[in-house]
């Protein structure tokens, strides 16, 4: 996985932790991109991501450290 300079890099870093497979979506979409899609791009783009929408939740519930990662849920 390519590495990012981006906040959103730990999302990837907690997902690698936990063995989540992340989708590739390709060099050029990034958050800033979204605005530049047209809406049917868009959607494939979150269908591709949806799998990892409970992931995400977690993350942010354990504060966004991905060291936090294995550590029993919280829910």
């Amino acid at each position: 996985m390519e590495r990012y300079t981006c906040a959103y890099a730990f999302f990837f870093e907690y997902c690698a932790l936990i063995g989540v497979e992340v989708p590739e979506l390709g060099p050029d979409i990034r958050p800033t991109a979204f605005s530049r899609m047209a809406h049917t791009e868009r959607t494939k783009v979150m269908l591709k991501l949806e799998p990892l929408q409970n992931h995400f939740n977690r993350y942010l519930q354990v504060g966004g450290f991905p060291e936090l990662a294995l550590w029993p849920p919280m829910i």
